[in-house]
């Protein structure tokens, strides 16, 4: 009698051990899947600024908000300048240059800078349109670029006025953006 009871607990315990082996392999299999998927996921910060619009950041994305704060930025500074103000705002645009594209741009802003108070001109931009691109990562600006040359010898102001798009490029590592190119065209 006593080896029919002890063989019936022996029944249940070896069912409940695999019960639970079945479990531990299921929970496992479950770590191991859990944790490639963190592997290759990337870390995705939010930024909510007290006044605007919030934004995301991960390594290699961004969001087409966080674009378009950098892009108004960046285009505001090389968009309207004068010559007291050129060096301050070529020192901020090349902050945010990718390195790659850093020299390009230095001497591109080098030429502005000379062309600029050389003629003691001035830049106005009155932006009309403009919008991001988070797929290739591009900001597009359209608007009136209006140019002011004070001639000392006539004390008159020369006012230059055009239709331009500029398109800014960047690129997206470690969740910074950085300016890569600047192309302008007419319209």
């Amino acid at each position: 009698m006593e080896t029919k009871t002890f063989q019936k607990k022996l029944k249940t315990l070896a069912s409940q051990r695999n019960v639970l082996a079945l479990c531990i392999i299921a929970l496992s299999l479950a770590v191991i899947k859990l944790s490639f998927a963190i592997q290759n996921k990337e870390e995705r910060v939010v930024i909510i600024p007290t006044t605007g619009p919030s934004f995301w950041v991960e390594k290699s994305r961004t969001s087409k908000e966080y674009l378009n704060v950098i892009g108004t930025y960046l285009s505001d500074l090389l968009l309207t300048r004068t010559p007291s103000d050129i060096s301050w705002k070529n020192q901020q645009i090349l902050c945010h240059a990718h390195p790659s594209a850093y020299v390009t741009l230095k001497k591109a802003l080098l030429k502005e800078k000379e062309t600029l108070t050389q003629d003691q001109a001035t830049f106005v931009f009155k932006p009309i349109r403009s919008y991001a691109s988070d797929r290739n990562l591009t900001f597009v600006i359209e608007g009136i670029q209006k140019t002011y040359i004070e001639k000392p010898e006539s004390k008159e102001t020369l006012l230059h006025s055009q239709k331009l798009k500029y398109t800014l490029s960047f690129r997206c590592e470690e969740g910074r953006l950085y300016l890569t190119t600047v192309t302008q065209e007419k319209l």
